[in-house]
């Protein structure tokens, strides 16, 4: 299945909190964070910033697969900083997800101090 089709990073049918798939109508990865009744998305522009100016379907998925558990550290202090509802659907933006590969959470509005690591858009 093809990525644009709702390829899961793992493979699986299940809806557990590891899945993820790309959804095209949304141009975005989708993942129930653990815990977590709602949908987590990342735009294909946030990859952009953390995997290069191409950021297919395909790469995206795979920094998932690899990162999962920076992507799950993003989701739950989302949640708990925005105090979302068990239910609610919201995205994570690169500064989060950087953030999080950083092992930093990161308050609003501030801007992550791993840009040196990760670098800055090109």
């Amino acid at each position: 299945m093809k990525a644009g089709d709702g390829q899961s990073s793992d493979g699986q049918t299940s809806d557990g909190p590891a899945r993820a798939e790309w959804r095209a109508d949304v141009d975005a990865l989708a993942f129930r964070p653990a815990g977590h009744a709602g949908l987590c998305m990342v735009h294909r522009l946030a990859f952009r910033v953390l995997v290069g100016p191409s950021a297919a379907p395909e790469d995206c998925l795979a920094l998932f697969a690899g990162q999962r558990a920076a992507f799950e550290t993003a989701a739950a202090a989302k949640i708990a900083r925005r105090t979302l509802a068990p239910e609610a659907n919201f995205h994570l933006d690169s500064r989060d997800i950087r953030a999080a590969l950083a092992g930093e959470n990161r308050r609003d509005g501030g801007a992550s101090s791993c840009v040196a690591k990760w670098g800055r858009r090109p």
